[in-house]
């Protein structure tokens, strides 16, 4: 696993994430595999929340204007940073 995680780029830092999520709080703390091809954009990878669980983050978008949801992604990111574990305590319940 660890050579896996390592292999995707961190958000902020390098590979297709370099220029993304620069001045947010997931910067460094997402190891995500970008693409997109016609009409989809997609990530996928791990994200290390503020309270230090490692999660699972898939989007996929496929429409016409696939290009215009980097925002809505990159707000998921930051969101699991911030969200995500005490969204996964509550799914538990």
């Amino acid at each position: 696993m660890p050579e896996l995680i390592a292999s995707l780029p961190l958000a902020a830092v390098d590979g297709t994430m370099k220029k993304r999520l620069s001045d947010a709080d997931v910067a460094g703390q997402a190891h995500i595999k970008t693409g997109s091809l016609t009409g989809v954009r997609s990530i996928a990878g791990y994200v290390l929340d503020a309270q230090g669980r490692r999660l699972v983050v898939v989007s996929m978008v496929n429409h016409p204007n696939a290009e215009s949801a980097q925002a809505a992604q990159d707000a998921l990111l930051a969101w699991i940073y911030h969200r995500g574990a005490e969204s996964e305590c509550c799914l538990r319940k």
